[in-house]
């Protein structure tokens, strides 16, 4: 396929990833009022999670971490973290 084909195709994916952002956020008005739903990049979530690009990659491969994948960008919500931190989190023992 061309080129042209895939922006294309990327500007469609990523105008429907963003309509559902909003169908969420009208949703959650309803229900609780008005609310933010933060959306991480890669840049971004490695940044708050402390780690690096691989480490990032590697935990999406191994299902480690939840994502929406838009083209060939990654995408993270604040869910998907808090996800991820309750599957790693320890109790204490002491």
């Amino acid at each position: 396929m061309t080129q042209k084909y895939y922006k294309k195709l990327e500007s469609t994916e990523m105008k429907k990833f963003l309509d559902e952002l909003d169908t969420i956020e009208t949703c959650l008005d309803r229900v609780s009022g008005p609310c933010e739903l933060k959306v991480y990049n890669k840049k971004e979530i490695c940044s708050v999670l402390g780690v690096n690009e691989k480490q990032l990659k590697d935990f999406r491969f191994k299902g480690k971490l939840s994502y929406t994948k838009v083209g060939d960008k990654y995408w993270y919500t604040q869910d998907d973290i808090d996800e991820f931190m309750a599957k790693h989190h320890r109790k204490a023992f002491a």
